[in-house]
């Protein structure tokens, strides 16, 4: 949700130590409340310092409450926030809890754009449109106190059943239509 990197299979220590924890953007983030159609209901992948600084979800499940295995409770009415960690053998399983859990509900996910996984495929099928962004995002290193360039790799967002405009995300990235549609 609002947090990347670290967490979900690292240890307590080492989660804490060094650059793991990674926020969003400010201006991603007011972008996908006004494709999902308002504010965020939940984050399944953040922290308190994230939810409260930058995402603002009703509800948001930490490291600690193990969003791979509790039910998210989405329901038709729900808009749910989502910047999993990019950790090799969690970001995967993210993105199918994502796409299990959503439903009917609407919800952005933003993930590095690894586009030869299945995991990304498996999201690229399965959402109404996707936004490739055209620079590599800056985020927000709380342990800094600063926003962060260099991220390694490109970014691309998800974004189900929205229920905004999606044009906005044309000054930020390229917009593709699944499909399906």
């Amino acid at each position: 949700g609002g947090v990347r990197g670290g967490g979900w299979g690292m240890t307590h220590k080492k989660k804490l130590s060094g650059k793991v924890r990674w926020f969003t953007p400010p201006d991603i983030l007011q972008q996908a409340r006004i494709a999902l159609g308002g504010g965020f209901t939940l984050d399944p992948a953040s922290e308190r310092h994230a939810n409260d600084l930058l995402v603002g979800a009703c509800r948001y499940l930490t490291e600690e409450d193990n969003a791979l295995e509790t039910d998210w409770g989405c329901g038709v009415e729900d808009r749910v926030w989502c910047n999993p960690p990019y950790a090799r053998g969690v970001i995967g399983p993210f993105a199918d809890r994502f796409i299990e859990q959503l439903g009917e509900a609407a919800g952005a996910i933003l993930v590095n754009s690894d586009t030869g996984t299945v995991w990304y495929q498996r999201l690229l099928e399965a959402c109404s449109y996707a936004v490739l962004f055209r620079q590599r995002l800056k985020f927000y290193c709380p342990d800094e106190q600063r926003y962060v360039a260099g991220n390694a790799m490109a970014s691309t967002l998800f974004v189900f059943n929205g229920r905004g405009p999606w044009q906005g995300w044309n000054k930020l990235g390229v917009v593709i239509t699944a499909a399906k549609n």
